[in-house]
């Protein structure tokens, strides 16, 4: 395991996050939790790099796993500091999403 895992396995321990020691599914809190905070972060990266994300709906719901419904565009200027966040941010939760699989 990555120094880095290690140290997000650690802190999700100190909170209370379950870390399984072999591979597993975590829970369905733990799944949504998961998924919430991937978004989340995957979100402020959209925006910190300028670009607005749209989804058009005509009174019909959407799965959003089909990406094609979604709608990208360039609408403001790229905050090259804010993206090194969410990059970092990014890279923590995806550390703590294998930690949350027992994926190490």
């Amino acid at each position: 395991m990555r120094e880095y895992q290690t140290q997000v396995k650690e802190f999700m321990t100190l909170i209370g996050q379950e870390c399984p020691v072999k591979p597993s599914i975590p829970s369905d809190k733990d799944l949504i939790l998961r998924c919430r905070v991937t978004l989340e972060e995957t979100l402020e990266y959209i925006h910190a790099s300028g670009v607005s994300l749209s989804l058009q709906i005509d009174d019909i719901e959407i799965d959003i796993k089909d990406l094609s419904s979604l709608k990208f565009q360039k609408t403001h200027d790229t905050n090259i500091v804010e993206v090194a966040d969410a990059i970092a941010d990014l890279g923590y939760i995806n550390y703590g999403n294998a930690n949350s699989f027992g994926l190490d």
